[in-house]
């Protein structure tokens, strides 16, 4: 099971769009779901604070707004360009190529016909 990536923030960084997915305190003892819950207003911001410190944010599962960018912002780096090795590849030789066919199925109606003739006439002997 893949939960995606987390980070811990602090509550006075969070803002509206990120998905909490634990605190810092048990979430048995807050009106928040054990399962986790995005930050829909600012209210929600203020509750938090008043029930822990810290949380744990799923980046993954996070609808970035503007100011969650900024934790989140990558710089470019420089990767060195490979020297190209030439490669000189020879086609290997096709010795023999085998041609598979496939046999033409026998009909089974003749014999199952004839099986049924026998039985029939073992029935009328009995």
């Amino acid at each position: 099971m893949n939960i995606g990536t987390v980070e811990r923030f602090a509550v006075q960084d969070l803002s509206v769009g990120m998905f909490v997915s634990s605190l810092d305190n048990p979430m048995g003892e807050t009106p928040f779901p054990l399962q986790g819950f995005y930050i829909k207003t600012k209210e929600d911001l203020k509750q938090l604070s008043k029930y822990c410190n810290h949380v744990v944010v799923n980046v993954t599962k996070s609808r970035v707004t503007n100011a969650y960018k900024d934790f989140l912002t990558l710089e470019p780096m420089e990767v060195p360009q490979e020297q190209k090795i030439p490669r000189r590849i020879k086609p290997l030789p096709i010795k023999h190529v085998k041609t598979v066919t496939k046999k033409p199925q026998k009909n089974p109606f003749p014999q199952l016909v004839m099986l049924a003739i026998f039985c029939i006439g073992i029935w009328w002997l009995i």
